[in-house]
C-alpha cells in the first residue's frame, strides 16, 4: 500500500509485470500439455511398428478378412482396413509385393 502512494507508476508497472508474468507461464504449460497430448501414444507405436513387413497373408490370420481393401494406383499397392473385434481399426498400406510398408490403428473412443 505504501508503494501505491508514494510511486503510483511503479505500482501500475508492478502489476502489469505480474500479468505478463502469469500470461506467459500459463501460455507456457498450455503448450506444454499441448505437446505431450499430441505425441503417439507408446503403446500404439508398440503395436504398429511389428506389422511393418508383413505380408497379406499374416494379416488376414490375424485380423481375420479387411473391411475394405483399395487398390492404390500411385504405387499399385492395396490400402486394407482390418476391425479387431475390440473396435481398433488398423489401416495398412502394401506394396506390390504384398508387404505392408505403413501402418496405422485408431482405437475406439469408449475405451
Amino acid at each position: 500500500m505504501l508503494l501505491a502512494v508514494a510511486e503510483p507508476n511503479l505500482a501500475k508497472d508492478c502489476q502489469t509485470w505480474v500479468t505478463s508474468a502469469v500470461a506467459g507461464f500459463v501460455v507456457l504449460v498450455l503448450l506444454l500439455c499441448a505437446s505431450a497430448y499430441a505425441q503417439p501414444y507408446s503403446n500404439d507405436a508398440g503395436i504398429v511398428t511389428p506389422l511393418k513387413g508383413r505380408t497379406v497373408e499374416q494379416m488376414v490370420a490375424q485380423y481375420g478378412r479387411p473391411i475394405e481393401a483399395i487398390t492404390l494406383s500411385e504405387t499399385g499397392g492395396r490400402l486394407l482396413i482390418f476391425v479387431t473385434p475390440r473396435g481398433d481399426r488398423y489401416v495398412v498400406e502394401t506394396d506390390v509385393s504384398g508387404h505392408v510398408v505403413s501402418a496405422a490403428v485408431k482405437h475406439p473412443a469408449n475405451r
